[in-house]
């Protein structure tokens, strides 16, 4: 289902600088967040999309998903808007002292 909505579900060019509301959130499953913009992902970190021609069942004997999976996991996610905020609140706090 994730590699069909991968596919053929279009999606924006421009990343959403928001979520945009949906009805029924709790009805939604990770395959109405994924569009074929979504490949832009593998692109991104110089991977290999091969592993999603044959069938998820045989993925963890590919070495380009092996491979893949490796660089997902220890990739690391900053939100940097907290980021920022809490650099701010920091150096707010400096010039206070």
């Amino acid at each position: 289902m994730k590699v069909v909505a991968l596919k053929e579900n279009d999606g924006s060019k421009k990343p959403l600088n928001r979520i945009t509301p949906f009805v029924e959130p709790r009805k939604k499953g990770l395959h109405d967040f994924i569009t074929a913009f979504t490949a832009r992902f593998f692109k991104i970190l110089g991977l290999s999309e091969d592993f999603l021609n044959s069938d998820p069942s045989e993925w963890e004997h590919d070495e380009h998903y092996r491979r893949n999976k490796e660089v997902a996991q220890s990739s690391k996610v900053v939100n940097d808007l907290a980021k920022c905020g809490v650099t701010l609140v920091h150096e707010s706090n400096s010039s206070l002292i």
